[in-house]
């Protein structure tokens, strides 16, 4: 993500001075961490919502895809997406802030 705010030039520069051990026991805890919050955010859904969500976010189908599984409109689908996104964030936001601050 770092190359998103860097120039080419400058790309990786702090990659190779700084190193992210993503081994290391902290940083593996800490992900573990943010997956248990992500998916018992995503598991209070309602069944509709978790489903297409699933299916998008996790298994890469398209809503198109989406429409011919679980045998709905395309509004539909772009209503269960858009309302499980907003339900994450209302969810989310509150320990994604506590998380940051130091």
């Amino acid at each position: 993500f770092t190359s998103l705010f860097t120039s080419d030039d400058e790309e990786g520069f702090d990659d190779r001075l700084h190193p992210v051990d993503f081994a290391h026991p902290g940083v593996k805890l800490e992900q573990q961490e943010r997956a248990k919050v992500l998916f018992g955010a995503i598991d209070r859904l309602s069944d509709q919502q978790k489903i297409a969500f699933t299916l998008h976010h996790l298994e890469g189908l398209s809503y198109q895809e989406i429409t011919e599984v679980m045998q709905l409109s395309l509004s539909a689908v772009e209503s269960l997406l858009h309302r499980a996104k907003m339900n994450l964030r209302k969810r989310l936001t509150n320990f994604y802030r506590e998380d940051t601050r130091f």
